[in-house]
């Protein structure tokens, strides 16, 4: 049993995908019998997107996870300058998930999948592979707010309780109703 996420990335003339997995039995790490290695595209004007684990030797085109998880890192290569679409594909696939939220680092922008895509331009051509994205996986129903400050940092509520993950350590913080 597990949830499935099916990312793509687009340009005008290609697309790529990538899947995420979300196992009870998974390990964070990369592992043969549940991760897959991805041959990534020759031409490197072909779109790629794709995530990591420890201890693999490339990009994976499936990444089985732990179900808790709520943060997966993305790799994204354009190649070349031009307007690019990642976008949530398979949708029926995800019996669990509720809500899986892109994170642009760049641009600050916050986009659920479950509901559109995600555009954005590339103004100059390279080949170079950027961390810019990530996706906060929600699992659990949350009737209230939800919101990922930076950095990871992700505040919701679920009934009358508030939750904040993300902190690497003490923090203080201030509550205003």
């Amino acid at each position: 049993k597990y949830d499935e996420i099916s990312l793509t990335v687009s340009n005008s003339q290609n697309s790529d995908l990538t899947r995420i997995r979300l196992k009870e039995d998974a390990l964070v790490s990369f592992e043969r019998k549940n991760d897959g290695i991805k041959l990534m595209s020759p031409v490197m004007s072909v779109p790629q997107i794709y995530t990591e684990a420890q201890g693999s030797c490339a990009g994976l085109a499936c990444n089985a996870l732990p179900l808790n998880t709520e943060r997966v890192d993305l790799k994204v290569r354009t190649g070349k300058a031009g307007t690019y679409k990642i976008a949530m594909v398979n949708k029926e696939k995800l019996k669990d998930v509720i809500r899986v939220m892109l994170v642009d680092t760049e641009t600050k922008a916050q986009t659920n999948l479950m509901e559109q895509s995600y555009t954005f331009d590339i103004t100059t051509s390279t080949t170079a592979i950027t961390s810019r994205f990530y996706v906060v996986i929600t699992s659990q129903d949350i009737n209230g707010t939800d919101v990922v400050i930076g950095n990871g940092i992700r505040v919701y509520t679920a009934g009358n309780k508030v939750y904040l993950t993300g902190l690497n350590g003490k923090a203080g913080v201030n509550m205003f109703d």
